[in-house]
């Protein structure tokens, strides 16, 4: 009962937009971790965005050109085995067909996985992120400011056998919930019209 309230109160509490583009393309990334002592931890992600194919839509280009560079150094502190705190910065390079922005990016979040032992070897992860955002529309040499909270839900389902064995292949999937405060500020309506595409 409690998941039937939960999900009819996300559905109906706030307005949901959604574009209806869609792009093809691909997304290479790498992560390399690593444990500095006991409990804490490094991270290193990098990634980079490319659409693949050149399209036109409602009349306008899209080239098929690289549109992120994406670098992100963090660490974490482990509490315990199933929570995390950690701090990050990140940069990221767009080019979001003609829209040029270099940002710069710092985060604070906490991290608690779970299994759920009633659907066999299934975790789930829970993510909450504090984000100041600083974006420079190279264009116009402006910054922009803005925060936001970001909460992801992931599950992680291991390929292997977890009594016999501690690593190994795992299916993983996870979507992310955006929120962002109301924008009422010149610099803010800035950053909406930079970032949110």
């Amino acid at each position: 009962m409690r998941i039937v309230f939960l999900l009819c109160f996300f559905l109906s509490s706030y307005p949901c937009i959604a574009q209806d583009w869609t792009f093809f393309g691909f997304f290479p990334a790498i992560s390399q971790s690593g444990n500095i002592g006991k409990r804490l931890q490094y991270n290193l992600y990098l990634s980079t965005t490319v659409d693949a194919f050149h399209q036109t839509i409602a009349e306008k280009e899209y080239p098929a050109t690289a549109l992120q560079y994406y670098i992100q150094p963090s660490l974490s502190y482990k509490f315990t085995p199933n929570i995390q705190a950690g701090l990050g910065y990140a940069y990221v390079k767009h080019n979001l067909f003609g829209l040029h922005v270099n940002e710069n990016r710092v985060w604070a979040q906490v991290v608690g996985t779970h299994n759920v032992s009633a659907l066999g070897r299934l975790k789930l992860s829970h993510r909450l992120r504090y984000e100041e955002r600083y974006p420079l529309n190279m264009k116009t040499n402006q910054w922009s400011y803005a925060t936001l909270f970001r909460y992801q839900l992931g599950v992680t389902l291991p390929l292997y056998d977890t009594k016999q064995q501690t690593k190994g292949f795992y299916a993983s999937a996870s979507n992310e919930f955006f929120f962002m405060p109301d924008w009422s500020s010149q610099q803010s309506n800035q950053f909406k019209e930079q970032l949110l595409w």
